[in-house]
């Protein structure tokens, strides 16, 4: 283990501050690659944004079902409270 840490030090050299620009364009061009890349008309953000715009529905769907119940029971209350001040 410590010669495998020590062989990757000697690869990466000691002086870490040349790797840092390496690494950020490293990472803008797959992000490049992500957006630019398609396969057979769907890239990364259309399955991201389909799938984000799924669970959005969906969590607006349960907040409606939610507000139904609680207006269902709330007109109930009000109906039963009527009830008993006859």
């Amino acid at each position: 283990m410590f010669s495998r840490s020590k062989r990757f030090i000697q690869l990466v050299g000691p002086d870490v501050f040349y790797w840092f620009p390496a690494c950020i364009l490293l990472g803008a061009a797959f992000e490049l690659f992500k957006i630019k890349f398609t396969f057979m008309g769907v890239n990364y953000y259309t399955v991201f944004r389909k799938k984000q715009m799924q669970q959005q529905l969906e969590d607006f769907e349960n907040w409606l079902k939610q507000m139904d119940s609680l207006s269902a029971q709330a007109v109930q209350s009000q109906i039963d409270a009527r009830r008993e001040k006859k």
